[in-house]
């Protein structure tokens, strides 16, 4: 039974080791009896070989929606007297891990959507209890792994529908806004949200709208703001580029919630640097890649030129960091078709012909490598800018782009 017990220790534990739950609270734990904890210990053991089926599914929403509601009425009835409805609140506890168990059975979701459970567990996620609402954050991760959906495609969608009724996107930016990702398990379940949203969008693509209107891509956009680097930042910098990728719309609207300056800000950090961990150039790429994706909208490249975008681009070609290749790319998309002229003038004003030449007479070889890129993507992207150069420039800075060709008695015309 040690097993079991460590089992049990560890659920009681996480409740009480952080400022959440305080002494008498604790104190509560603390006294129990070896009695009481060996039925733990047996009711646990129980629950671990209760075969699965449609009734066990409906008896553990029906306890858990009783936990819930005695847990509601005690916490009503003796706010200033929290000892007296800490019981109820480790017995909740208990049954939103019980639920876990239906986790390994996708096929029984209808079951869980008909019984109610859906709504149940989203609204456990308003609990004032924090351990509660991160054990239901670990449960609906664990519901929502996509290879659980994928085992079961029809049934996992019924999952995914009901969660979208009861505005799941909305109740987690409200958990997400909560959370104090200074406490170790609430940055593990700022995570598994975020997590959760990723799961949500590869079953269904298109919510990712629902992140935008529900508020998660303003969260995303605020929380990429922080200056230092964790895991936390480099899940947000994913999911922008996912949620970017599958919503046309999602790219059109961002410049209304300043995700343009939010980008540029983030990536200005590594101008004059490189990123000092994998992970950390992991994020940048899926910045740069978020901005690329972004200027595909013409209605962004106003937004990027008034940011300085340009210019920012332009000085990390000149600075030959990790941020030069990338770099590129954000150029070829911000300087091409009809949309990009503004932004092709503003690159011949601001002196960028100096630094885009360089990279046309010399591929960097290793270097373009470790920016992710290959020579040929190199070549491509600077051969691509030049052209749009060429097509979108006319009078004086036309001229100015020509001279390049000229000068050195037509080097750059050899290098072609």
């Amino acid at each position: 039974k040690r097993g079991v017990e460590a089992e049990a220790d560890g659920a009681y534990e996480g409740m009480f080791k952080r400022k959440t739950l305080q002494a008498p609270e604790k104190k509560l734990y603390e006294d129990m009896t070896d009695e009481e904890r060996l039925a733990l210990v047996m009711e646990l053991e129980e629950d671990k070989t209760t075969e699965m089926d449609d009734g066990t599914v409906r008896r553990i929403i029906i306890n858990l929606e009783k936990k819930y509601a005695k847990n509601q009425e005690l916490r009503i009835k003796h706010v200033e007297q929290p000892e007296k409805f800490m019981e109820s609140e480790i017995e909740l506890h208990v049954e939103v891990g019980k639920c876990l168990a239906v986790a390994t059975q996708p096929q029984l979701y209808p079951v869980l959507v008909q019984a109610g459970g859906v709504k149940l567990i989203v609204s456990l996620l308003h609990h004032n209890n924090t351990d509660i609402v991160l054990g239901v954050v670990d449960l609906l991760h664990e519901l929502t792994d996509n290879d659980l959906i994928n085992e079961a495609v029809e049934e996992g969608m019924q999952l995914v529908v009901s969660l979208v009724k009861n505005q799941i996107m909305s109740v987690l930016v409200q958990v997400l806004e909560a959370l104090d990702e200074k406490v170790e398990d609430e940055a593990k379940g700022l995570h598994n949200i975020l997590g959760i949203a990723e799961n949500l969008v590869e079953a269904d693509p298109d919510l990712a709208e629902q992140a935008f209107k529900q508020g998660l891509l303003a969260w995303i956009l605020g929380r990429l703001k922080i200056r230092s680097f964790d895991a936390n930042k480099l899940y947000c910098s994913e999911l922008l580029a996912i949620l970017l990728q599958s919503s046309l719309s999602n790219r059109a609207q961002l410049g209304n919630i300043e995700g343009i300056d939010t980008m540029l800000q983030a990536l200005a950090l590594y101008k004059r640097r490189n990123p000092q961990l994998t992970e950390e150039q992991e994020m940048v790429h899926n910045l740069f890649d978020s901005l690329c994706l972004s200027l595909l909208c013409p209605e962004n490249r106003d937004i990027f030129l008034k940011g300085e975008g340009v210019e920012l681009m332009i000085l990390m070609l000149r600075e030959k960091k990790m941020s030069r290749p990338p770099a590129l790319k954000v150029l070829n998309f911000a300087l091409q078709g009809d949309e990009g002229i503004n932004c092709c003038a503003k690159f011949i004003d601001v002196y960028g012909l100096r630094s885009l030449f360089p990279c046309f007479m010399k591929t960097p070889g290793k270097k373009v490598k470790r920016g992710g890129f290959s020579e040929l993507e190199w070549v491509e992207h600077v051969s691509s800018i030049i052209s749009h150069l060429l097509r979108n420039s006319s009078g004086s800075q036309l001229q100015r782009l020509m001279n390049k060709f000229v000068e050195d008695d037509h080097l750059k015309v050899d290098r072609s």
